[in-house]
């Protein structure tokens, strides 16, 4: 009941104020100069003596194919998450070529189970100005999220 009243609450918050908690996210545009300069002062990342590019994820970069993390199920029915943060060189033809862990508040199997997800994944080639194609770094943030969710409050009875 509780709950109920709670949701009708903010639905008509959303429509009296305005406030769009069910509304679409907006699109962000990056303006064309903006992205001229981030190519221009773009980091740089060495790993085993080679520079590579560092790209955003979803912002400049989005992946073609994403897997999804399978959560292990002990971690499951412990209600356990956490983030990842993966750092991943794409070759040049877009595939994973290797990844590390560059942070993380997660137990082993959780990293585990993200970083398989993560090595499946495909991104788009991308080539330089004589169009050659190149390898580069995406840093990906993977949350895992199994904190137990519970139906209605008015569920069978």
């Amino acid at each position: 009941m509780v709950l109920r009243l709670t949701c009708i609450f903010l639905v008509s918050c959303s429509v009296v104020f305005g406030a769009g908690i069910f509304d679409k996210k907006e699109k962000k545009v990056v303006p064309e100069d903006v992205k001229a300069d981030r190519d221009l002062y773009r980091d740089t990342m060495e790993v085993g003596g080679v520079m590579y590019p560092v790209y955003l994820i979803d912002e400049e970069v989005k992946p073609k194919r994403r897997a999804k993390v399978v959560i292990p199920k002990k971690a499951k029915r412990q209600g356990r998450g956490g983030v990842v943060l993966i750092g991943t060189i794409i070759g040049a033809s877009g595939n994973v070529k290797s990844m590390s862990i560059a942070m993380t508040n997660a137990e082993q199997d959780i990293q585990d189970a993200a970083t398989k997800a993560v090595g499946q994944w495909l991104f788009p080639t991308l080539r330089d100005e004589d169009d050659n194609a190149f390898e580069y770094v995406v840093m990906i943030p993977i949350t895992v999220d199994a904190t137990p969710h519970f139906g209605p409050a008015d569920g069978p009875r």
